[in-house]
């Protein structure tokens, strides 16, 4: 009589499941406006560098890597504000901040996330690679610019856009200069300062210290 298979234990379903939701939140998924946000710049590009006719695989890895690139942003960005966030009430709820998950967890899943984006990148040409070197060190510099830098949205406007130029590479091999007005356009600071006001319009913070950098947080990261 064949042996019936083990049963897997309710609690510890329930407890994978309250773990990948904070996972998931910590990657802001079920906030998906930043996505959205990274997504159509980038659409410009691959539409355009393409003249309407974008390459199947070329489109799959764009938007699969904005999705994974935003969602290694918000983790990174958490990581190095855990200790802020937890003392500004918009921002206390956050899994890192809350202590529901610990610093190496972030890390390992900023890792993960890295690891992936690297094998989209790899997919695509030479060009488009050296390119999204850029854009793995905006990532990471961006949370932490804001400590130092005054003007902190210049360089998330350059992460917004900088799917842009990595698009016209991976359709061309080259980067054009056709595609410079539509950068330009997409890392403007204004661009970046709205988005900014609408994600914190009715924040209100626990920390009356202007100076803080949580006062740069934004929809995404």
């Amino acid at each position: 009589m064949k042996a019936p298979a083990p049963r897997v234990p309710s609690e510890l379903i329930t407890e994978l499941q309250t773990q990948f939701g904070q996972y998931a939140r910590l990657m802001r998924l079920d906030k998906p406006i930043g996505i959205w946000l990274l997504l159509w710049p980038t659409l410009w590009g691959v539409w355009i560098s393409a003249e309407g006719q974008p390459d199947p695989w070329v489109f799959t890895a764009f938007v699969f890597g904005v999705i994974v690139m935003r969602s290694a942003g918000c983790v990174i960005n958490d990581y190095a504000d855990r200790k802020i966030d937890a003392q500004v009430r918009r921002t206390a709820s956050r899994p890192l901040a809350r202590g529901d998950i610990d610093a190496v967890e972030a890390l390992v899943l900023f890792a993960l996330l890295g690891l992936i984006a690297l094998g989209l990148v790899l997919t695509l040409n030479r060009t488009t690679q050296l390119l999204a070197i850029g854009a793995a060190a905006l990532t990471v510099v961006y949370p932490f610019c804001k400590r130092f830098f005054a003007a902190p949205q210049l360089v998330l406007g350059a992460a917004f856009a900088w799917g842009i130029p990595m698009a016209f590479a991976a359709h061309t091999g080259r980067r054009p200069q056709a595609r410079s007005a539509v950068h330009r356009n997409s890392v403007r600071p204004g661009r970046c300062i709205h988005h900014q006001s609408a994600a914190s319009h009715h924040a209100d913070s626990a920390v009356s210290d202007r100076r803080s950098c949580a006062a740069w947080h934004v929809v995404s990261p």
